[in-house]
């Protein structure tokens, strides 16, 4: 987990305009990238997949973007409202009167706040269900959650920064960390 500054949030306006949705939800590591580029004419690859992948952001219980070079962070206002609030005074009110800072060392920090980068994807299916293979019950979910247990752990070895979840995607038909 990168902490990140959160210096200043925007609304991200969207243009009405006529769309055709593709069946499925892609993981970053799992993207039809050809059949994207046939079907809509894109020239997507592998790095652009990272880049987007490392600019991915859960701040709080939201998601958010990276969209600077220097780490600025974009968010909806939802996002952030307790932490203006409580960055604001009774002279001063963030939320109806903005903050600009001049300079770095001007910039508002939420206390407690940060920011978790996605920084990689591993599938982890064949091995959460080895661990429950031929069990049932409370031996099975028990089984299961000891061995996600130790994925995460394993993959913040030595790495207080860092911070691993196992998820359930597809009903339980695919689990990645």
């Amino acid at each position: 987990m990168r902490h990140l500054l959160l210096a200043t949030t925007a609304a991200l306006a969207l243009s009405a305009t006529a769309a055709s949705a593709e069946e499925g939800m892609w993981t970053f590591d799992n993207f039809p990238i050809a059949r994207a580029n046939q079907t809509l004419g894109t020239n997507i690859d592998q790095a652009w997949l990272d880049r987007v992948r490392l600019s991915s952001v859960r701040f709080g219980g939201c998601s958010a973007g990276i969209v600077s070079n220097a780490g600025l962070v974009l968010t909806n206002n939802h996002c952030v409202a307790t932490c203006v609030a409580n960055l604001s005074t009774p002279d001063v009110n963030y939320a109806a009167t903005g903050f600009t800072p001049r300079t770095r060392e001007e910039e508002l920090r939420c206390p407690g706040g940060s920011a978790e980068i996605l920084t990689d994807i591993t599938d982890v299916t064949d091995r959460v269900k080895a661990a429950g293979a031929g069990l049932t019950g409370q031996a099975f979910t028990r089984a299961r959650d000891a061995e996600i247990g130790r994925i995460e752990q394993e993959a913040c070895q030595g790495a207080a920064d860092r911070r691993s979840q196992v998820v359930s995607l597809l009903r339980g038909g695919q689990i990645k960390r």
